[in-house]
């Protein structure tokens, strides 16, 4: 029944379609938490580091539910206009397909630009050590551009 309601609710949805690219993405919040106090350090490192954590997002027929994708981290995210381009952002991420943590924020969308804001709740986990005991909570910004905010 459940199954015969999602599917009578994706018939009429618009279909996946790219929501925006995050140039900066907001999770998993290692790059300025981490690699950006280290940029005179190594250019090499955060250069690398850079490109692992640009997202494209897509929209899925679910209003609201996005799925992002990096080389860091592969994210879904469920994103709530509250006031005009204000919003709120929450989700979960995963590393390689392991679950590693949560995220929640607010997000500002101005034509085509979205400005994200959050805190990014981490594990300690690995494929090698799945030992989700150990938490850190790291501050995440997020820079991305897509579609106009019209459609919001």
């Amino acid at each position: 029944m459940i199954g015969l309601l999602l599917a009578l609710h994706t018939a009429h949805a618009e279909p996946f379609r790219l929501d925006r690219i995050d140039v900066l993405s907001e999770d998993p919040g290692t790059f300025l938490g981490e690699v950006g106090p280290g940029l005179p350090r190594s250019v090499t490192i955060t250069g690398i580091r850079f490109v692992e954590q640009v997202k494209p997002v897509i929209a899925t027929p679910v209003d609201g539910l996005l799925v992002g994708v990096s080389l860091a981290t592969q994210s879904v995210y469920y994103e709530r206009p509250v006031y005009k381009g204000l919003g709120l952002t929450t989700g979960i991420q995963t590393r390689m397909l392991l679950p590693r943590g949560a995220l929640l924020g607010g997000h500002v969308r101005a034509g085509r630009f979205r400005l994200g804001m959050s805190a990014n709740l981490l594990s300690g986990a690995t494929w090698a050590r799945p030992d989700w005991t150990t938490w850190r909570v790291l501050p995440g910004v997020g820079i991305g551009i897509g579609r106009p905010s019209e459609a919001w």
